[in-house]
C-alpha cells in the first residue's frame, strides 16, 4: 500500500524509526465508565496499544460508581472500541489490552473508596513494575475536580515528583502548538416537548440554578453531536436537532459573571424524540417550563433571558434566520 505524505498522529511525535521503551506506568481514569470514557480515551487507548505507543508493563484502571468488576469493565470497553475506535479491534489487540484493564467501583466523595483505590494501585503498581509512576486522568464534570484531587492527597496517591516520569514526552505533544488564542465553543440545546414547553436543567456548580442542557464542544465531534450528547448526558431525554437559531458572543449579551476567556455561544432549537428525565453528575433536576412559567433563577453565566425569548420565537417560527453575534 502506497504511503501518502502527511505522518501518524504517533510519528508528530518523535523522528520516525526512533523506537522509544515507555516506563512501566498505571493509568487511573476517573469517571472511567462514563460517556467521555466510553466514546473517547478507550478507542484512544486501544489505537495506541496497536501502534506500539503504550508501556509493555502497564495496567489502565478505571474508578467510578457504576456496579461493575473487571470482565464487565472489559466488555464496556470492548463496546466503545467497536462503536467509536477509527480501527475495529481484532482479537490479538484486543486481548492484549483487556488484560490491562481493570476496574474500581467507588464514590468520588467518599474517603473509604479512595482507600480501597489505593490498596488496588498498590497491588498493580507491584504486578507491572510501575514504582509509584501513575497517571491521573480526570474524565469528569470540572466541578469534581477538586474534589477528587483532595481525595487523592488525602489518600496519599500523589507526590509532587516520581523519578522517571518521562515529562518530554507530554511537553512534545505541545511542540507543535503556534499561533495566538481563540474562542472556546460552548453549545447549548433548547429542546421543546409537543406542548411547546422547554427543557431546562438545575445546574450543580451554580447552586442549582436553571439553564438550558449544553457545556463546552469536545474535539472529533460536531457542534450537532456535541450538543446532543450534552443533553442526553444532563437530562436523560433525546433529542433531534431542528437549526441553529443563535450564534452569540458571550462578551457581547451580558453573562454574568464575565469571564475571563473568549466564548462564542451556540444555541439550537431541538424537537424531543425520547428518553425519560434523569439527573446528573452536574444537574439535580430536570424540568419542562412554558414560556410564561420560566424559572427566576437563571444561570446567568450559561442562558440569558432574552436568549430564550429568541428561542421560543424561533421555535414558533423555524423559518427565521439564524441570529449573531
Amino acid at each position: 500500500m502506497a504511503r501518502n505524505n502527511h505522518p501518524e498522529p504517533v510519528e508528530l511525535l518523535r523522528p520516525r524509526n526512533s523506537p522509544v521503551t515507555y516506563p512501566p506506568c498505571v493509568v487511573v481514569i476517573f469517571g472511567g465508565a462514563g460517556d467521555l470514557s466510553h466514546r473517547k480515551l478507550l478507542p484512544a487507548l486501544y489505537n495506541l496499544f496497536v501502534d506500539g505507543e503504550l508501556p509493555e508493563k502497564l495496567a489502565i484502571v478505571g474508578f467510578s460508581i457504576e456496579d461493575l468488576d473487571d470482565d464487565k469493565y472489559r466488555a464496556f470497553a470492548r463496546d466503545g472500541v467497536e462503536k467509536y475506535s477509527r480501527r475495529k479491534p481484532d482479537d490479538e489487540h484486543w486481548s492484549g489490552l483487556a488484560q490491562r484493564l481493570h476496574f474500581v467501583r467507588g464514590s468520588f466523595t467518599e474517603s473509604g473508596d479512595y482507600e480501597r483505590l489505593k490498596q488496588r494501585l498498590s497491588e498493580l503498581d507491584a504486578e507491572v513494575g510501575a514504582g509509584g509512576n501513575r497517571i491521573f486522568y480526570f474524565a469528569i464534570p470540572p466541578g469534581f475536580i477538586e474534589k477528587c484531587s483532595e481525595g487523592l492527597s488525602a489518600a496519599g496517591m500523589v507526590a509532587r515528583h516520581v523519578p522517571g516520569l518521562a515529562t518530554a514526552h507530554i511537553a512534545a505533544l505541545f511542540d507543535a502548538e503556534h499561533g495566538y488564542a481563540t474562542p472556546k465553543v460552548d453549545a447549548r440545546g433548547a429542546v421543546f416537548d409537543d406542548q411547546g414547553r422547554v427543557l431546562m436543567v438545575r445546574e450543580i456548580q451554580d447552586e442549582g440554578r436553571w439553564t438550558l442542557p449544553g457545556g463546552w464542544a469536545d474535539v472529533n465531534q460536531t457542534p450537532s453531536e456535541c450538543v446532543l450528547r450534552e443533553i442526553r448526558e444532563e437530562s436523560g431525554f433525546e433529542a433531534a436537532i431542528i437549526k441553529l437559531a443563535l450564534l452569540h458572543d458571550r462578551a457581547r449579551q451580558g453573562h454574568q459573571p464575565a469571564g475571563l476567556f473568549s466564548i462564542y455561544k451556540l444555541f439550537f432549537v431541538c424537537r424531543l424524540t425520547g428518553g425519560a428525565a434523569r439527573p446528573s453528575l452536574e444537574t439535580s433536576e430536570v424540568r419542562f417550563f412554558a414560556r410564561d412559567a420560566l424559572p427566576a433563577d437563571l444561570s446567568l453565566g450559561r442562558t440569558l433571558p432574552h436568549q430564550l425569548d429568541r428561542l421560543f420565537a424561533h421555535h414558533a417560527a423555524p423559518d427565521l434566520a439564524t441570529e449573531f453575534d
